[in-house]
């Protein structure tokens, strides 16, 4: 995950200070080191990978940059399923904003994404299959209960690192 958020960071300022303190903050921040229960969560490397491929398909526009997207959305997917829903936003909101590095070649864009997307999908459908099986037999949970364990804003904002929680983030903690 640490080597994962240096790439992004060296790719884009090309100053390797700039990528270890970035890759070390994605890394080793207050959500991994308190969630080590949640294994899936540290391994976040899809993200910054996904965001590097999409940057590179919006400037570069090749087919093999295409390809990594479609490779590091489908570990995304396979690692943790709000992965793949959080990668998927994020490249949506790279492509809106960044609108002016492809709008001279947009059919080249949107077959470069589109084919990513297709390639991911094809490439996920073992995993998915079983859980639609499991679902159409009545195995899901009730709105109810996704409500009860889906985070809040308060929640996002309470952190239980000790220096966090001493000095602005025990407040938060009142419902954890």
């Amino acid at each position: 995950t640490a080597w994962a958020g240096y790439a992004v960071a060296f790719e884009w300022t090309g100053d390797r200070a700039a990528g270890m303190l970035a890759g070390s903050m994605f890394a080793f921040n207050t959500h991994t080191l308190t969630r080590l229960a949640h294994i899936q969560g540290i391994h976040a490397w899809g993200l910054p990978l996904a965001l590097l491929s999409a940057d590179r398909i919006l400037v570069h526009a090749r087919w093999r940059d295409a390809v990594w997207l479609a490779v590091w959305m489908t570990a995304m997917a396979y690692t943790s399923g709000y992965l793949i829903v959080f990668g998927a936003i994020m490249v949506a909101v790279i492509a809106t904003v960044r609108v002016a590095d492809w709008w001279a070649r947009p059919a080249r864009i949107a077959m470069l994404f589109s084919s990513a997307a297709l390639l991911s999908a094809l490439a996920v459908l073992p995993m998915y299959l079983p859980y639609r099986r499991v679902a159409k037999l009545g195995m899901v949970r009730p709105i109810e209960t996704v409500t009860e364990f889906s985070a809040s804003l308060s929640g996002y904002l309470a952190s239980a690192g000790r220096l966090h929680f001493a000095t602005w983030s025990s407040g938060f903690w009142q419902n954890a």
